[in-house]
Order: C-alpha cells, then sequence, then structure tokens
C-alpha cells in the first residue's frame, strides 16, 4: 500500500468523485500551489494518477503544442483511498470507462484493459484499437 500524505488523500479523493476522474480543476485549498504541484508528480511517480489526452478545458493540466493533457485517477488510486462499494468493485471505473468527454490514447487503452482483474484477451484488445 502506498504511503499517501493528506495533499495526495484530498486530490485522490478529489478526483474520485467526478465522473471522468480527473484531478483538475484542483481543489480550490490547492489551485495554484507548489504543494499540489509536488503531490501530484508523487502520485504519477507511484501509478495512482495518469496523464491522458482531454478536450475538457477543466480538465487541461499542461498543453503541448495541439496536444491537451490532463491527470486522471487510476484503478489503483481508487484501491489506494478505498474508493469501493461493499462488493470491492470501483466506485467510478475511470481507467477502463470509455467517456466521450475524455478521449483515451490507443496505449492508456491498452494499459486499462491490460490492468483490470481479469485481464484482456486479443480479441479485446484488437475491438478496443481497431
Amino acid at each position: 500500500m502506498p504511503k499517501l500524505t493528506d495533499t495526495h488523500t484530498l486530490l485522490l479523493a478529489h478526483a474520485a468523485q467526478r465522473h471522468s476522474g480527473s484531478l483538475f480543476p484542483l481543489p480550490e485549498a490547492l489551485a495554484g500551489t507548489a504543494r499540489a504541484i509536488k503531490a501530484i508528480a508523487s502520485l504519477l511517480r507511484q501509478g495512482l494518477v495518469a496523464e491522458q489526452e482531454t478536450r475538457v478545458a477543466a480538465e487541461i493540466a499542461r498543453q503541448d503544442d495541439d496536444r491537451r493533457v490532463g491527470v486522471f485517477i487510476t484503478p489503483a488510486g481508487l484501491t489506494a483511498i478505498n474508493a469501493n462499494d461493499g462488493d470491492g468493485a470501483a466506485v467510478s471505473d475511470v481507467a477502463s470507462d470509455a467517456d466521450a468527454a475524455t478521449p483515451r490514447t490507443k496505449v492508456s487503452t491498452v494499459v486499462a484493459l491490460l490492468e483490470r482483474d481479469e485481464g484482456a484477451t486479443l480479441p479485446d484488445l484488437i475491438a478496443a484499437t481497431g
């Protein structure tokens, strides 16, 4: 189990409450602070959040030319804060949910499929990536 600070927990809980699982916009208490930037970098290194492309302006963490990137909670992040329902299933399966507002890259789609408890079959991967 990863060691989480209060800032980590706040960021993950905030993202878990959103349908998209986005960390952005940040909670008001952390917006624009160096503490938030350090905490997000730590969460990325631990695999509790992941960067992916987004078209939703409020979810953009950074922009590289015409590519807009957001930071989203992963299933590992949900598990780290015990964001589970009574059956142990994640409340929001954001990493594998096909959310129209949050387009996914092929790589992030494949990673999400492989991280599922049941894994992924070759037909699953082909269907998801075309």
